[in-house]
């Protein structure tokens, strides 16, 4: 079944373009026809997967509903998961009993012929450390515990800690944070703790400006909030 998820991840791949890389010299040069192609496609077929298999460019949603039908049609359990904070969707797999995420819109090269699957078959752990959902294997609590100030941000052993301390020393209206993790699958990703915080707490301010940095010798991430 993983190499059957596996081709479909590769086929889709191969085989789209994001549409943000359309107007692009490359696909200037290496598809003239893409843009009379889009047409003729439209009156051809009427289903909106087929149309996007032929013209060969999509979006995050052409991408995640093709790959949705062709497991199904090959028996794997598939589903799409969105994020509203991301504008973005993606998939996730069951296999092995449990769920797994793949986002074949994030490994398309565009005009590069490398392959990429850096985001094939992630756990939720390995998947939050770049991407935002809703779903139950992306959970916080429904309310903010004081105690979360008080996680030691030198001994970060969870992306749960993680993500709970990030929000902790967010709502201390820290301009520098910094989280100091056991492995690399401590890191829990900062969007998610930072909408959170915003949805749920009483920040300084109206939102937030993070941007950050990670030293590997010292397995530590330091963020550089602004308050604005």
């Amino acid at each position: 079944m993983k190499e059957t998820i596996r081709a479909i991840h590769h086929y889709i791949v191969n085989t789209l373009t994001h549409t943000d890389f359309i107007d692009s010299s490359y696909f200037k040069k290496n598809d003239p026809d893409r843009c009379a192609r889009h047409d003729r496609v439209q009156q051809k077929f009427t289903l909106r997967n087929n149309q996007t298999v032929a013209w060969k460019y999509g979006v995050c949603q052409n991408y995640s509903e093709i790959f949705q039908a062709l497991c199904l049609q090959a028996g794997i359990p598939c589903e799409i998961v969105s994020s509203y904070e991301m504008d973005h969707t993606w998939n996730r797999v069951m296999l092995w009993g449990q769920w797994y995420h793949l986002d074949a819109t994030f490994d398309d090269p565009g005009p590069s012929p490398t392959l990429i699957q850096t985001y094939f078959l992630q756990t939720p752990e390995q998947m939050m450390r770049s991407h935002l959902w809703d779903g139950t294997d992306y959970s916080f609590p429904d309310h903010y515990d004081p105690a979360w100030t008080q996680i030691d941000p030198k001994n970060i052993t969870s992306a749960d800690q993680f993500r709970k301390c990030f929000i902790g020393q967010l709502t201390q209206g820290k301009t520098t944070i910094s989280l100091t993790v056991s492995g690399p699958d401590a890191y829990g990703g900062y969007r998610g703790p930072s909408y959170w915080a915003m949805q749920h707490c009483a920040l300084p301010g109206w939102g937030l400006s993070i941007g950050y940095k990670y030293s590997a010798a010292t397995k530590t991430y330091t963020f550089d909030v602004r308050y604005t």
